[in-house]
C-alpha cells in the first residue's frame, strides 16, 4: 500500500523505540500498525487524504518520548472531526457497500486479507477478479441466476468487496458462468485462498451470496485495521495540561473586576479551592475555571456581581435557595467559555454559601 506516513511520525517513534527504549519492539509495530489503519480507514471512508503531511507532522509533535504508544493514541483521538480515525461502523460500511475495485489500493485490501495468518500465500503474481463477471453483455446463466433484475444487480454489485477476489486464473476464468468457475481445472473448488472458501461453499451467486461475503470480509478488516483504543484518562490528562498550557498566558489578578465583583470573587476562591486538593484554577480573558479534569464551575465577573456556571444538570441540583437557573435556557451566555447546566448569580455575601453549595455537588460529580 502506498501510505502518506511522514518520515517525522515514524522516525519519532522509532526514536523511542531505538535510542530512547521506552517503547518496546512490540510497542513500535503497534504503534505503525495503527498509523496504516488509520490512513487505510479514511481512505476506505473516501476522507480527506490532501492533509496526511501536516497531519502526521502533528501527531509527531504530540509523542512524548516517556509514553509515546500512549501519547499517539490520544494525539489520534483528539483530533478534529475532519482528521477523525474512522471508527468500526464507518469502517465495515463503508467497506460492504463502496465500489472497492475503484478504489487504487484494491490489491493490497484483498492481499491483507487473504494474508492476515501466519501460513501466508505469496500473491503477487494474482490479479483481481470479478466473480459475477464484468461483460455487460452476460451469459444466459448469469442471466438466469441474477433474475430479471440481473442487470441492475451487476451494475450495484460488480465492483463491490463481496465481488472480487485474488487468483492467478484471471484469463481462464473470463465470463464463464458460475459452476464452471468453479470447476475447471485451477477452478475456485481448487483455489488454496482463504479469500476464496465462502465461494467455494456456495450453490449459486447472486446479490444475496455477494452481500454475505461482503459484510464477512468487512467484519474481518476490523481485526487487519484494528480501531483506535485509548486511555480516556490519559485523554483527559493531556487536555488539562493544554488547558494550562493556554492560560499561563492570563493572570487572575489581572482579570477585570469592579471593586464589589473582586471583593465577591476573594470570598469565593478559597472556598473553590478548598473543595479538593485536585482542583486546578485556570484564568482565561474574562472568567476563571475551576477543574479536576472537566471544570466544575466557571467564574464569570459583572457589573457588581458574579455569574457562576455550574456544571451540573439542572434537574440534579438540589437547591434549597431557589436562586439557581436552567442555563441551558439561555441562549447566550457572555464571556462564558464552558457550557453547563447551572447558573447562579452572587450578589452580596448572603448568596455565597448557597453558591459553593452547588458548586460542590458539581465537584463531587465529576470527580467520583
Amino acid at each position: 500500500m502506498e501510505t502518506a506516513f511522514s518520515p517525522i511520525s515514524v522516525s519519532a517513534l522509532y526514536d523511542c523505540y531505538e535510542r530512547a527504549k521506552t517503547l518496546t519492539l512490540a510497542e513500535f509495530i503497534q504503534a505503525v500498525e495503527l498509523l496504516e489503519s488509520y490512513v487505510f480507514r479514511r481512505s476506505v471512508c473516501d476522507l480527506q487524504t490532501r492533509s496526511l503531511g501536516q497531519i502526521f507532522a502533528s501527531l509527531a509533535n504530540r509523542i512524548q518520548q516517556q509514553n509515546p504508544l500512549t501519547s499517539l493514541q490520544v494525539a489520534l483521538y483528539r483530533q478534529s472531526k475532519k482528521r477523525r480515525f474512522p471508527n468500526d461502523n464507518d469502517f465495515r460500511d463503508a467497506l460492504a457497500t463502496r465500489h472497492v475495485y475503484d478504489m487504487r489500493n484494491c490489491f493490497y485490501l484483498l492481499d491483507r486479507l487473504e494474508n492476515f495468518s501466519k501460513e501466508r500465500i505469496d500473491t503477487s503474481s494474482f490479479t483481481i477478479e470479478h466473480i459475477m463477471p464484468q461483460n455487460e453483455d452476460l451469459r444466459p446463466e448469469w442471466r438466469a441466476m441474477l433474475g430479471n433484475d440481473w442487470k441492475q444487480i451487476q451494475e450495484t454489485w460488480l465492483h463491490r468487496l463481496g465481488n472480487v477476489t485474488l487468483t492467478g486464473y484471471n484469463q481462464t476464468y473470463s465470463d464463464r458462468p458460475f459452476d464452471v468457475k468453479k470447476t475447471i481445472e485451477g477452478g475456485f473448488n481448487e483455489s488454496p485462498l482463504r479469500l476464496n472458501k465462502f465461494i467455494r461453499e456456495q450453490a449459486t451467486w447472486t446479490d444475496k451470496e455477494i452481500q454475505d461475503r461482503g459484510i464477512q470480509l468487512a467484519n474481518k478488516a476490523l481485526s487487519v485495521w484494528p480501531p483506535l483504543t485509548v486511555d480516556i484518562q490519559a485523554v483527559k490528562e493531556a487536555e488539562l495540561r493544554e488547558r494550562i498550557a493556554q492560560a499561563e498566558q492570563y493572570k487572575v489578578d489581572d482579570l477585570s473586576m469592579d471593586l464589589v465583583a473582586r471583593k465577591l470573587f476573594n470570598a469565593v476562591r478559597p472556598q473553590l479551592q478548598a473543595l479538593g486538593g485536585d482542583v486546578v484554577e485556570l484564568c482565561t480573558a474574562a472568567s476563571v475555571t475551576y477543574r479536576v479534569y472537566d471544570f466544575f464551575v466557571e467564574v464569570i465577573p459583572r457589573r457588581h456581581r458574579l455569574t457562576l456556571l455550574i456544571n451540573l444538570t439542572f434537574d440534579d441540583c438540589h437547591d434549597p435557595s431557589g436562586k439557581g437557573r436552567n442555563a441551558t435556557e439561555a441562549a447566550f451566555i457572555i464571556n462564558a467559555t464552558e457550557s453547563g447546566g447551572v447558573l447562579y448569580t452572587i450578589k452580596d455575601d448572603a448568596d455565597i454559601p448557597a453558591a459553593i453549595n452547588i458548586a460542590r455537588q458539581a465537584y463531587e460529580n465529576i470527580a467520583e
